[in-house]
Parts: C-alpha cells; sequence; structure tokens
C-alpha cells in the first residue's frame, strides 16, 4: 500500500456502531498532514443571523481541498465552521494553495475571514500525540473519515488559537501556507439549493459529545437508540422532509458567487432554478433522464446526509420531541457529573443542508447542521461544560 492511497485501501466499515472498536482504526503514515481550516468569529457571525454562510463556506473549503488533491478520497470531517482533513504529503502544497484561493473567494464574496493551516502528523508523534483514521461506508455513494487520537486536537488549537503570530510560524511542523500563493479553487459539486428541513418531530438537536474512554461512547449509542429509536425514526432528513427551494435570493447569493464570475452570477442563477423546476418534474413524473432514475434521488441524497462522525468527538444531528431531549440530558448530566464526558447541545426546529454532489446516484455528500448555530453554538456549550471537567473555570 503506497502512503498516497493508504486510505482509499482501508477495510471499510459498515455500521457506525462499530467505530467505538479500536481494531478499526490504522495509524496515519507519518509524511501525512492534518490540514485545518477555520472561520474566524464564526460565533459572531452565527449571533448576525449568517449560520447559512458560515455552513456554506466551511463546506466549500471541502470541495476546494478535494477538487485540488490528485485522488479524491480525502478524508475529512466537517464540523459546521470548519472542516479537518488529512492529506498526503505531494498534495498538501497544491491543497494549501487552492484553500488560499478559498480563503480569498470568501473574503471577497462573504466578507469573512477563513484561517488555514497544516500540521505534520510524523512531528505530532515524535511530540506524543496520536492519529488514527478508519473508513466508514455510509452508503453507496458516501464513505466517511473517522479519526481517532489527540493530534486533531492539537491541530485545531495550533491554527485556531495561535494563527497568525511569530510563535505559530516557528513551531515546527506547522505551515500556515503563508509563501503559497493562492491557486483559484474549483468548487465542482458545491450546491446549496434546499429549503431548511423542518422537524418533523419537533425539534432538530445538535449534539457534541467527548468521553474518556470508547465504553462511554457506546453506552451513548445504547441510550440513543431507547430514547430517540433507530436511526430510521431519529434521522433528520428523509426524502419526504425534502423541498428545493425556488427563491432566487436564496438560489442567487451562495453558490453563484463561488462557481461562477461577477459578471455571469444572474445567469447561473436563472439556470439553477431551471434545474430546481426540472428536478420537480422528473421526480413527480418519475421519469429517466441522462441515465439517471430521477425517482431514486431523493432517497439516495437522504442515505448520504452527513448527520454523525467521530473525529475523537462525536458530533450528531438528530430530530426528536422536546420530552425525548430532556431524558437525554438528563442521562448526559449524570455522566458529566460522574467525570465520564463533556457535551454540548443546540437545538432548533429545522435542519439546513450544504451539499456536495459529483453523481447525482453516487458520489456526494450532503452536510447537515441545525439552524441557528447547530455544532457551532453547541461547541460553545461543550467547552463551558470541558473546562468544568478540567477543572480550569
Amino acid at each position: 500500500m503506497s502512503a498516497a492511497s493508504f486510505y482509499s485501501q482501508l477495510p471499510e466499515i459498515t455500521t457506525f456502531d462499530a467505530i467505538f472498536s479500536e481494531e478499526v482504526f490504522h495509524p496515519v503514515p507519518d509524511d501525512w498532514w492534518i490540514v485545518v481550516v477555520d472561520i474566524e468569529g464564526s460565533t459572531a457571525l452565527i449571533a448576525e443571523g449568517r449560520y447559512r454562510d458560515v455552513n456554506f463556506v466551511g463546506a466549500s473549503s471541502i470541495a476546494a481541498a478535494r477538487n485540488a488533491a490528485r485522488t479524491k478520497d480525502v478524508p475529512y470531517v466537517f464540523g459546521g465552521d470548519g472542516a479537518t482533513l488529512l492529506v498526503p504529503a505531494d498534495d498538501v502544497g497544491t491543497v494549501g494553495a487552492a484553500l488560499k484561493g478559498a480563503a480569498r473567494t470568501t473574503r471577497d464574496g462573504l466578507d469573512m475571514v477563513l484561517r488555514v493551516g497544516a500540521v505534520h502528523v510524523g512531528a505530532l508523534r515524535e511530540q506524543g500525540f496520536t492519529l488514527s483514521v478508519a473508513r466508514f461506508k455510509a452508503s453507496e455513494g458516501y464513505h466517511q473519515a473517522i479519526y481517532e487520537g489527540t493530534a486533531i486536537a492539537e491541530s485545531e488549537a495550533r491554527v485556531k488559537g495561535r494563527h497568525g503570530t511569530g510563535a505559530a510560524l516557528e513551531q515546527p511542523g506547522m505551515t500556515l501556507f503563508d509563501d503559497v500563493p493562492p491557486a483559484p479553487p474549483d468548487f465542482t459539486g458545491l450546491e446549496c439549493r434546499w429549503k431548511r428541513v423542518e422537524s418533523r418531530r419537533g425539534e432538530i438537536v445538535s449534539l457534541i459529545v467527548e468521553a474518556g474512554g470508547l465504553d462511554t461512547y457506546r453506552r451513548l449509542l445504547a441510550r440513543l437508540n431507547e430514547i430517540y429509536g433507530p436511526d430510521s425514526e431519529r434521522r433528520p432528513v428523509l426524502p419526504a422532509d425534502l423541498r428545493p427551494s425556488f427563491g432566487l435570493r436564496h438560489l442567487g447569493r451562495l453558490e453563484p458567487a463561488f462557481r461562477s464570475s461577477p459578471g455571469r452570477r444572474w445567469l447561473y442563477t436563472i439556470r439553477i432554478w431551471i434545474q430546481q423546476f426540472l428536478l420537480v418534474l422528473f421526480v413527480k413524473r418519475d421519469m429517466q433522464v441522462g441515465g439517471i432514475r430521477w425517482k431514486n434521488y431523493l432517497p439516495t441524497l437522504s442515505a448520504t446526509t452527513d448527520i454523525q462522525k467521530y473525529d475523537g468527538t462525536l458530533r450528531m444531528v438528530l430530530t426528536g420531541t422536546t420530552a425525548q431531549r430532556l431524558r437525554l440530558e438528563k442521562w448526559l448530566a449524570g455522566q458529566h457529573a460522574a467525570g465520564q464526558l463533556a457535551w454540548g447541545i443546540h437545538v432548533s426546529d429545522s435542519a439546513i443542508m450544504t451539499c456536495l454532489v459529483y453523481e447525482r446516484l453516487g458520489d456526494q455528500v450532503h452536510f447537515v447542521d441545525g439552524s441557528g448555530g447547530g455544532y457551532a453554538m453547541a461547541a460553545v456549550d461543550f467547552k463551558a461544560r470541558r473546562q468544568r471537567l478540567s477543572g480550569d473555570a
């Protein structure tokens, strides 16, 4: 197995529960890099009502990185207001240039600052940090990277906490790509064409949990099944929940700003609107066009939603009732009081999606987050409890 093809050749995990077993993880090669992308001041931006912008920019960084890499099987985790990717040595310069270009697009188009940095896996290991990865087959069209170890959190702290300072630049095994000229980013696949997904059970919960051991995570999943029911009941996006957007303000604001030239954005927006109309027509009439049976698209979309992930911290978006959430919070509070875990939660009445679609019935992923801030706001709640747990507050 070559270092560059390491991730794509890993054995597949076929159930999410199986990720909480040590034997499924494989050490990331020393010459790979952890690339961290973060939106500066995301909490304040969300407070201003720009949560959809924040999610879109986070997803756009994954599109730019994936399209720049020679392999399209790039391990990543979407965090709501950013992303963390694993990149082989031969690709890190190209990916860094594309992300610098994405930062420029974000600044010019949305007046937001996208921070980018990378930390060398081998250098982190020499300092005592650990990193392994597993490959979870969430559906036929979507493989998800699962991280385990302490290196991800440390990399994020270095890039987010010390970005732009002399100390950060002097740290061995770290780059902020300051000497890399920005490259025009390729945002192919990046879409934002769906209305907010209203909760069919009353609430959308964005949940973050960090536990001291895999056994605690297994007990958490068991409790979630007990309280919320199986995946089919708590999944926040089912085919019947999906409503294509036809609002020109929505369709014309984000995607065209990233995927078309300034002078052609209205033309691009009209093209999206027509595609939305054709999508509804093709699905309702069960038509086969372009080799695609369009009735199968919405079930494929639902199956490829990014609703649960693990990178040393568990993140989930689920739908349920207020009574169910209160039961969950009571259990989490008890575990927190016992020193077993730290947790954070955000509650809204709907979810939003930002999508990467390369094949309508194949390669795609739909990033789901709670409206009004989702993961980013749950992280504020989470960090406060983690400080109390460690005795820092």
